[in-house]
């Protein structure tokens, strides 16, 4: 029973202080602005630091706070580390596939491109095609456009790619496939 007991008070100890971990310094200033993040630094009577979830950094007067609280609503997290949809910057592809129709085609991309903001990216690609039936293969190279439906971490996307395809043998059944 005794056993019993300290688990239980363990595990209450250990749940509460878990639950302090998901508080927020949040600081309400006099002219209605609301600032959510981590006290970094406060010299009393004088200045506070604090520092939002994007890293920015505000430095107010203790006259311009209304007040300062402590509040849940999720753990300061590194930007790095946390998912708030898509950034821009740099965006590169792998792509596979089979196509399925009169003859059998498999396809391998490769894309490197820009993503402009969380739902659109453009891009420059080559890629590969071979079609085991007629044991022919071609090099696509494209311009590839694609729109995000939503800003989330899995998402369905619209894409567009236009280019033109070299084939090597001079098959004409693959030219122009991309």
């Amino acid at each position: 029973m005794k056993i019993l007991l300290t688990l239980i008070a363990f595990f209450a100890i250990s749940t509460l202080a878990y639950a302090q971990q998901n508080l927020q310094d949040v600081v309400y200033l006099k002219n209605g602005g609301i600032i959510r993040g981590m006290i970094t630094e406060q010299i009393p009577n004088k200045t506070i630091k604090i520092e939002t979830a994007d890293r920015n950094v505000f430095v107010y007067q203790m006259d311009e706070i209304e007040k300062i609280m402590k509040e849940p609503g999720g753990v300061f997290k590194d930007v790095e580390t946390s998912f708030e949809g898509l950034k821009p910057g740099y965006q590169g592809f792998v792509e596979t596939g089979i196509a399925f129709g009169d003859f059998t085609m498999f396809k391998l991309n490769i894309i490197n491109g820009y993503r402009v903001n969380p739902y659109f990216s453009m891009g420059l690609g080559v890629g590969i095609r071979f079609c085991p039936d007629f044991e022919t293969a071609s090099i696509p190279i494209f311009a590839d456009f694609r729109t995000n439906l939503l800003n989330k971490k899995v998402t369905p996307y619209l894409g567009l790619a236009i280019g033109y395809s070299y084939s090597p043998d001079g098959d004409p059944l693959t030219r122009g496939l991309i």
